[in-house]
This record gives structure tokens, C-alpha cells and sequence, in this order.
């Protein structure tokens, strides 16, 4: 005869119950954390990647947003293992379209692990393609370039982007996709160039903003940063630490509205 339980052992067993029903959910919370919508990615260039202004590499803006980030615990963590010096828009759109993945430890991670578990994303593409039509002369400060192949380099840009944000898109809310701008790289320059000299950037920084309105997403404005205190070197076009923290909080601003 199995022996009788009381109401009070009754209670107990029923609580046991509860609280390993409760632990079992909390893993599984967690879990689901993890897998999911807990990252920032950084995707695109220099200035994703981090190059600085004497030539070394360092911390970037995406480093800066990252630990903000999870010190708000918005992510658990951040990536900028598709970040690389001088990468270009085609570049990065042939990574997407080929689920590219890079080594890391003794394994590899494909880009859409990564894109799955995106929260928030920023892409720093079009600089690179465009900055190679131009030539800087510091001697007679003059800046020239290629009309006919810089607004080629910019259609190509502009469609790159086009259909890099729209597969992004598909994993990630669109109004926490960034496009990220860029600046004259030359303040030393600003007073002395004739003004037309300058349009690149005005050109390049259209077209990024015009993909943003046409996908939805969010456009960062950072041509203030061409100062002497965020580039200190005259022919060094990557910002310092400072300028990079700057940056960051201009995504901040434009990405939560403070």
C-alpha cells in the first residue's frame, strides 16, 4: 500500500514543480537571447573597421556603439568581423549574396549567423570606391578628379547599397539599419580649395542618403567631424580615437533621437 501524502507534502511537491517549470523557462529565455536579436553588427570599411590616422588600426565608432550598447543592455555583444580597410560596397554586397563567412578561433562563421542575430546594424560602404578618382595635390592645394568616372563609381554605389540594405532588410528592422556618411578628409584644405573641388563628398554623402530614404532605413549625417581636433594629421584622411567616439554619438543621436 503506497503510503499517504499529506497535504502539506502535497504543497511541497507542487512548489517543486513551480520552481523547476520556472528555471526551465528562464534557461530557455535566455537561450533564445542569445540566439536572437542580441548584437550589434558593424559591416563596411576603414572607418567600420577602425584604421586611424597614423596608419594603425584601433578602436572605431563601431567599438564605442557597441559598448554603449551593451552597457544599456540593449545586446549582449558586438561584431566587426565584416569590417575591413578600403572594402567597397561590391565587396560587401558579394559577401551577403555569398553567405561568406570568416575564421574565427578554430571555426567559421558565416555572415547570416551573425545577420540572424542582428539587432542593429551600420554599414560604412562608398568612400573607398569613390576616393580613388581623386587627386589631392597639398602643394598647389588643389583637388581634381574624373567627373565622367566619379558619377559611374557613384551609379554602381548607389545600386550595391540598394540591394545590400534590402537583404539586410530581410532579417533586421529597418529603422535600426544605418547608413553612415562621410566628410571631407582634408580640414587643412577647407579655406584654401575652390569650393566645386568639394562636391565629392556633398555627392557621395547624397547618394548614400537618398538609398536610406529609398529603403527606409536611417541616414548619419558626419561631415562635421572634418576638424583639425577629430583629423590631425593634414594627409591622413581616418579620424583619431576622439573623432571616432564623435561618430559614434552621431549615430546615437540619430538612432535613438537624444
Amino acid at each position: 500500500m503506497w503510503p499517504r501524502i499529506t497535504t502539506d507534502k502535497k504543497f511541497l511537491i507542487v512548489g517543486a514543480i513551480i520552481l523547476v517549470v520556472l528555471v526551465i523557462i528562464r534557461i530557455v529565455t535566455i537561450y533564445l537571447q542569445e540566439e536572437e536579436d542580441n548584437l550589434y553588427l558593424a559591416l563596411g570599411d576603414s572607418l567600420a573597421y577602425g584604421q586611424q590616422y597614423d596608419g594603425k588600426s584601433g578602436k572605431s565608432y563601431a567599438d564605442v556603439l557597441g559598448e554603449y550598447l551593451i552597457e544599456k543592455k540593449l545586446i549582449l555583444n558586438y561584431s566587426k568581423l565584416f569590417t575591413k580597410p578600403k572594402m567597397t560596397s561590391g565587396e560587401l554586397l558579394e559577401i551577403v549574396e555569398n553567405n561568406a563567412s570568416v575564421i574565427k578561433g578554430k571555426g567559421q562563421i558565416h555572415f547570416y549567423t551573425q545577420l540572424k542575430r542582428a539587432k542593429y546594424v551600420t554599414i560604412s560602404v562608398g568612400f573607398e570606391e569613390i576616393f580613388k578618382l581623386v587627386n589631392v595635390d597639398f602643394f598647389h592645394r588643389t583637388i581634381t578628379y574624373d567627373q565622367e568616372a566619379f558619377e559611374r563609381n557613384l551609379s554602381i554605389l548607389a545600386l550595391n547599397l540598394f540591394h545590400l540594405v534590402e537583404e539586410i532588410k530581410k532579417e533586421v528592422n529597418s529603422e535600426n539599419i544605418l547608413l553612415i556618411g562621410y566628410y571631407f578628409p582634408y580640414p587643412t584644405l577647407l579655406t584654401s580649395v575652390d569650393e566645386s573641388a568639394l562636391k565629392f563628398i556633398e555627392d557621395l554623402n547624397e547618394c548614400i542618403e537618398e538609398v536610406s530614404k529609398d529603403t527606409s532605413t536611417k541616414y548619419v549625417d558626419i561631415t562635421s567631424l572634418c576638424t583639425i581636433t577629430f583629423l590631425p594629421k593634414e594627409d591622413g584622411i581616418y579620424p583619431d580615437f576622439t573623432g571616432y567616439t564623435y561618430i559614434s554619438t552621431l549615430i546615437k543621436k540619430e538612432l535613438f533621437k537624444i
